[in-house]
């Protein structure tokens, strides 16, 4: 499901530093489900005793690639491969307050073994919102009120060398909100981000998926899925009220797999094509700030 073809040449891509807002680092509590071409086994049989788990990607190697020193895993890492060759797109939190986004290649057992590159989300016009430009993780962008984003998961279409990839998005300060003591995150969206060049750039399509009353300082984060009968099933983190009061749960959303694909192609996330499920139906999912 997750795969990419990468043609570089031994890519050296040289990262000017600019500042973005800063964050509060995020423990994020929900994981990437991963889904392999062929076969992995979880363990390999061993006549030695491991007592403590074994380290595939240390601290030091995460942090020895290109423009990655001073920073740290903030999303969950999405892999994919092609022609037997693997490769991880990671997001990650720089000490300075930036985030990050860099493409690896490695096996399962060295996901870091080579890093391609690191590039900042976006270019930014004079007030701080994202825009189109070079050089940089998304090239393009869609919606104008838009400050950060992560990479949380993909999905790569059939057939595998065509350079397509969708990627689920977490995005966080929606209209610069947040930023502040006791809210940092804002308003949060789940979006989607399409490239046609085997994830070396992305245009950011725009958001599927808005927490219910769209509450400030509520983190959505995401996004594992699956897929089921032709539609993506897509986890969440969600407000619900109780009898307590408003408490935080899980949610899940679905749309088409084919619409969805049809969308990104045109540039678009689509209209009203994700919905969420309400333990009857399935009911449409707003996106504006004005979700029910």
């Amino acid at each position: 499901m997750h795969r990419m073809s990468i043609r570089y040449g031994g890519p050296s891509i040289h990262i000017t530093k600019k500042m973005e807002p800063e964050f509060m680092h995020k423990k994020w509590i929900l994981l990437t489900c991963i889904a392999l071409h062929g076969t992995a086994n979880a363990q390999i049989a061993t006549n030695t005793k491991a007592s403590s788990p074994i380290i595939v990607a240390s601290h030091a190697q995460m942090t020895a690639g290109p423009n990655l020193t001073e920073t740290q895993l903030d999303a969950s890492m999405s892999t994919y491969s092609v022609l037997g060759t693997r490769y991880w797109l990671t997001s990650q939190w720089d000490w300075d307050g930036a985030i990050t986004h860099s493409i690896h290649q490695g096996d399962l057992g060295s996901p870091y073994n080579t890093t391609l590159w690191t590039k900042e989300t976006c270019a930014r016009n004079s007030s701080g919102y994202c825009i189109n430009g070079t050089g940089f993780a998304f090239t393009e962008i869609v919606p104008t009120d838009v400050v950060s984003l992560w990479f949380v998961n993909l999905y790569q279409p059939q057939p595998v060398d065509d350079g397509e990839l969708l990627a689920f998005i977490h995005e966080e300060r929606v209209g610069y909100s947040g930023g502040i003591p006791g809210d940092q995150e804002g308003k949060t969206r789940i979006g989607l981000a399409w490239s046609t060049d085997h994830g070396n750039t992305w245009k950011y399509l725009g958001r599927i998926i808005s927490p219910y009353g769209d509450p400030a300082s509520h983190n959505i984060q995401g996004l594992p899925y699956v897929i089921k009968d032709g539609y993506f099933y897509a986890y969440y983190v969600d407000k619900v009220t109780t009898p307590q009061g408003v408490r935080s749960g899980i949610a899940v959303a679905r749309a088409s797999v084919d619409s969805v694909l049809a969308a990104a192609r045109s540039g678009s996330a689509g209209p009203d094509l994700w919905k969420k499920y309400d333990g009857r139906s399935t009911a449409a999912i707003p996106t504006s700030t004005t979700c029910p």
